[in-house]
């Protein structure tokens, strides 16, 4: 349900067995985790423990924002660093993340996503300033000593020097349960990541969140 599955694809999988492909209106990858929620509990004829799955899920989500109010205060932007390439995110499940938390995209990022334009932008070294926010996610995929946090453009961004930027390796649980962004992966993240982003947003560069293992 979260794929992009194309119109040739759906097609041969429907002469196989009954289909059911991601929801119209969104970017491959980007469907809300309600909306797959309530799609997928159709399918099985489980609406109600869909319902009941998504108001528990956002019921966590107020009790966050209720918690820390500073969130809504604060821009929020997810980005990755694909062997050395970095991608800034505006839909998708661990962006998403991020807003439901009560937290904007900046300005420079949004600029990015025009229209309907909403699939991952990469952004060059020479337009690294672009990942400039209160605070940075940055999902690493490839050697991480080759990633774009060592490139020295980066490191004097302001967020990179004041401590602002959580890594989060591969194959992290934490990268995991925000990728994937269903009602099985988010009580994990409601967990792990709120504190993480207070640490970052607390003005303080010398608090260091607990790094992302």
């Amino acid at each position: 349900m979260n794929s992009g599955l194309t119109e040739q694809e759906y097609t041969l999988l429907s002469e196989i067995a009954p289909t059911v492909a991601q929801p119209a209106g969104f970017a491959d990858y980007g469907a809300p985790w309600q909306e797959i929620t309530r799609i997928v509990g159709t399918a099985l004829d489980r609406e109600d423990d869909a319902e009941a799955l998504v108001a528990d899920i956002e019921e966590r989500f107020e009790q966050v924002r209720a918690d820390h109010p500073e969130f809504a205060e604060a821009t929020g932007l997810l980005a990755t660093s694909i062997e050395g390439d970095a991608f800034a995110y505006a839909e998708g499940p661990a962006p998403d993340f991020l807003v439901q938390l009560g937290l904007t995209l900046p300005e420079a990022a949004a600029g990015l996503f025009t229209g309907e334009n909403r699939e991952p932008q990469q952004v060059s070294l020479e337009r690294i300033e672009v990942l400039e926010a209160d605070a940075l996610l940055v999902g690493l995929y490839g050697p991480e000593d080759g990633s774009v946090l060592g490139e020295t453009v980066f490191t004097r961004l302001d967020v990179a020097r004041e401590g602002r930027v959580l890594a989060m390796p591969e194959m992290s649980d934490l990268n995991g349960s925000l990728s994937f962004g269903s009602v099985l992966s988010l009580p994990y993240a409601l967990e792990e990541l709120p504190p993480r982003l207070a640490a970052l947003l607390d003005g303080d560069p010398g608090t260091e969140p607990d790094a992302v293992s």
